[in-house]
C-alpha cells in the first residue's frame, strides 16, 4: 500500500512540474521579453543587412529601402493581397459546390411497424447510407455585383498601398534634406566656433595690454558660449532627425547613417492648370474615389437582386446498404429557385438607403476634386515662395559676406569696437545657415509638387 502510494505522489509531483512549467511558459512578462529580444535580433540583421551594402545613401537609396522595409509599407502591401484574396472567394461562388457525406446507424432493436395484427420489420437494424450532393448556381445576381465590388476593393487596397508608398517618399525626402541641411550648419557653426575661439584669444591680448574694455572681453565670450550651444543644438537635432529617416526606412533608428547629396535640381514651373489637371487624372486619391462611388453604385444594384429569384441546379447520387430497399442506388436532380417576397419592406428600404449612398459617394469625389485643386495650389506656391526666399537668401549672404569682410578690415585699423565686428560677425554665420536651409526648403518643395500632382 505504502508503494502505490509513493507512486501515485511521484505522479501527483511529475505533473505539477509540467503544469508549472507550462504556466511559467505563458507567463505575460515572459512573452514579452521573447518578442522583443526577437524584434530586436531582427531589426539589427535587418539593419545591417541594408547598411553594409554602402558607405554613404543617396535620397533614391533611402527612398528604395523605405519602399521595401516600412512598417506601414509592408501593412499595407498585407492588406492589398488580402482584398485579392477576398475577390478569389466571391468568384467561388459561380463554380459548383460538391458534398460527400456518409452516415452510419445502428439500432438497439428491428425497426419495426404495425403491419395488420402483428408486426414487422421494415429495415435493418444497421445499415450505412452515403451520398454526393452537387449544387451549380444558374441565376445569382447577388453573387455577380459581389464580385464586382471585391474586384474594385481590391484595386482600392492596391491604391492605398500606392499612396502609403508615396507619403512614405515624401516623408523620407523631407528627413533627408533636413539631415543635409542640419549637416551643413553644424559645419557652418563649428567654423563660427573656431573663429569665435580665435578672436577670444586675440581680444584676451588686447585686454591684457589695456586696449580693450572689461565688456569687449565678456561680450566676446558670451557670444563664444551662444555659438557652442548653438553647435552643441544642432547636433542633437541632427541626432534625432537622423533616428527619425532610419525609422521610416524601417531600420534601427540608433545606428549612423552616412547621406549623400544628389545633384540639385532645377525646373521650369509649368502652368497651374496643367498641373491641376495632371492631378485630377493621376491622383491616387482620385482614382480611390473614382473606385468607390462604382462600388457605391453596385450596392445599389445588389439591393435590387434582392427582388429577384436565385437559381440553382442540383443533382446527388445515394447508395444505401439497407437490404429492405428496392434500389440500393439512385441518382437524384433537379433545380431550385428561392425567392423574397415580403420581409417587412427591408428590402425596399435597403434599396433606397444604396441610393443615398452612392449620391453620398458622389459628393465625396466632388469634395476630393476640390480639395486635390487646393493642394495643387498650394505646392505650385510654396515652389514660387521658396524659388524667391532662395535668391534672397543668396543676396543676402554675399551682402553679409561683404559687409563680414569690410568690418574686419575696419577693425584691424581700429575703426569699430568689439562688439560691432561680432555683430558682423553673426549676421554673416547666420545668413549662410539661411542659405542653406533655403536651397534644401526648395529642394523639398519640388517633392511635395511632384506628390500633390501624383507624378
Amino acid at each position: 500500500m505504502s508503494r502505490v502510494f509513493m507512486q501515485t505522489g511521484v505522479r501527483v509531483i511529475i505533473w505539477g512540474c509540467i503544469f508549472l512549467s507550462a504556466c511559467a511558459s505563458k507567463n505575460p512578462d515572459n512573452i514579452r521579453k521573447e518578442n522583443a529580444d526577437r524584434f530586436v535580433k531582427e531589426l539589427n540583421a535587418r539593419t545591417e543587412k541594408e547598411l553594409e551594402k554602402k558607405k554613404g545613401f543617396t535620397l533614391s537609396d533611402c527612398i528604395r529601402i523605405a519602399e521595401k522595409n516600412n512598417l506601414k509599407v509592408r501593412s499595407e502591401e498585407m492588406t492589398r493581397r488580402i482584398s485579392q484574396l477576398d475577390r478569389k472567394i466571391a468568384f467561388s461562388n459561380f463554380l459548383p459546390k460538391i458534398d460527400l457525406e456518409a452516415t452510419y446507424l445502428i439500432g438497439k432493436h428491428n425497426p419495426t411497424q404495425r403491419m395488420g395484427a402483428g408486426w414487422g420489420q421494415v429495415s435493418d437494424r444497421h445499415f450505412m447510407t452515403s451520398v454526393v450532393s452537387a449544387q451549380q448556381p444558374v441565376f445569382v445576381p447577388y453573387s455577380w455585383y459581389l464580385y464586382r465590388m471585391l474586384s474594385k476593393g481590391a484595386d482600392i487596397s492596391a491604391l492605398v498601398a500606392e499612396r502609403t508608398r508615396q507619403l512614405i517618399s515624401l516623408k523620407v525626402t523631407g528627413l533627408f534634406y533636413r539631415c543635409l541641411t542640419l549637416k551643413e550648419v553644424a559645419a557652418v557653426l563649428t567654423s563660427a566656433v573656431k573663429r569665435e575661439e580665435r578672436l577670444l584669444s586675440e581680444i584676451s591680448k588686447y585686454h591684457t595690454e589695456g586696449l580693450v574694455l572689461n565688456s569687449d572681453l565678456l561680450a566676446v565670450e558670451a557670444s563664444l558660449s551662444y555659438q557652442e550651444h548653438l553647435l552643441s543644438e544642432n547636433c542633437r537635432m541632427l541626432d534625432r532627425s537622423r533616428s527619425q529617416l532610419l525609422e521610416a526606412m524601417g531600420l534601427d533608428p540608433f545606428k549612423k547613417i552616412e547621406l549623400l547629396a544628389e545633384e540639385k535640381k532645377e525646373i521650369h514651373l509649368p502652368l497651374l492648370n496643367d498641373l491641376v489637371i495632371a492631378a485630377l487624372l493621376n491622383r491616387p486619391e482620385m482614382k480611390l474615389q473614382d473606385r468607390k462611388y462604382e462600388i457605391s453604385r453596385d450596392r445599389v444594384k445588389i439591393a435590387i437582386t434582392n427582388f429577384l429569384p436565385v437559381v440553382s441546379a442540383i443533382g446527388s447520387f445515394q447508395h444505401d446498404t439497407d437490404s429492405y430497399v428496392k434500389y440500393s442506388s439512385q441518382w437524384v436532380g433537379g433545380a431550385m429557385g428561392v425567392m423574397s417576397l415580403f420581409n417587412g419592406f427591408a428590402n425596399i428600404n435597403k434599396y433606397r438607403a444604396a441610393r443615398e449612398k452612392a449620391k453620398r459617394a458622389y459628393v465625396e469625389r466632388e469634395e476630393a476634386c476640390l480639395m486635390v485643386m487646393l493642394q495643387v495650389q498650394q505646392a505650385f506656391q510654396n515652389v514660387q515662395s521658396a524659388q524667391e526666399i532662395r535668391r534672397v537668401a543668396e543676396k543676402t549672404d554675399a551682402a553679409r559676406t561683404e559687409k563680414l569682410r569690410e568690418e574686419q578690415a575696419r577693425y584691424k585699423q581700429g575703426l569699430i569696437r568689439v562688439s560691432e565686428l561680432l555683430k558682423a560677425v553673426s549676421d554673416a554665420d547666420a545668413s549662410g545657415a539661411d542659405l542653406l536651409a533655403a536651397e534644401y526648403s526648395y529642394q523639398v518643395s519640388l517633392k511635395a509638387l511632384e506628390d500633390v500632382t501624383g507624378r
